[in-house]
């Protein structure tokens, strides 16, 4: 087992705790005001301009769009869910994720995970 395939299975598995956590918490929490949602919302939306942007031929426009994802992801994963809803979308956010990470995309998931470390500890209290 290569350490991709091991990392994918750990993370399909914090998907699956998550959808857990949200069915066990039931329909008392309300994600709106989980500002992790917004986060996800915001790199979706530039996640898909920076998909446009590269079949096109203006190579700045490209690499700028590109850039504007990157920041969004990273911003996502400095997001802390308020929910255990949250935790769950950051969680399936990041998995979904996986088949567009490069080598320097390793430091926003070791930040993700800080942040899902954070979120537990405090839904802990």
């Amino acid at each position: 087992m290569t350490s991709n395939q091991t990392r994918r299975g750990m993370l399909a598995a914090l998907a699956l705790a998550g959808s857990v956590w949200t069915v066990a918490a039931g329909a008392a929490e309300l994600p709106a005001s989980d500002p992790i949602f917004a986060a996800i919302q915001a790199h979706r939306r530039a996640a898909g301009a920076s998909h446009e942007a590269a079949g096109g031929t203006d190579q700045k426009a490209t690499l700028a769009a590109h850039a504007a994802a990157a920041g969004t992801f990273a911003a996502l994963c400095r997001t802390v869910p308020t929910t255990n809803a949250g935790i769950a979308a950051l969680v399936n956010e990041v998995v979904a994720e996986l088949d567009d990470f490069a080598q320097d995309d390793i430091e926003a998931l070791r930040t993700a995970f800080v942040t899902l470390q954070m979120a537990l500890a405090k839904i802990a209290r």
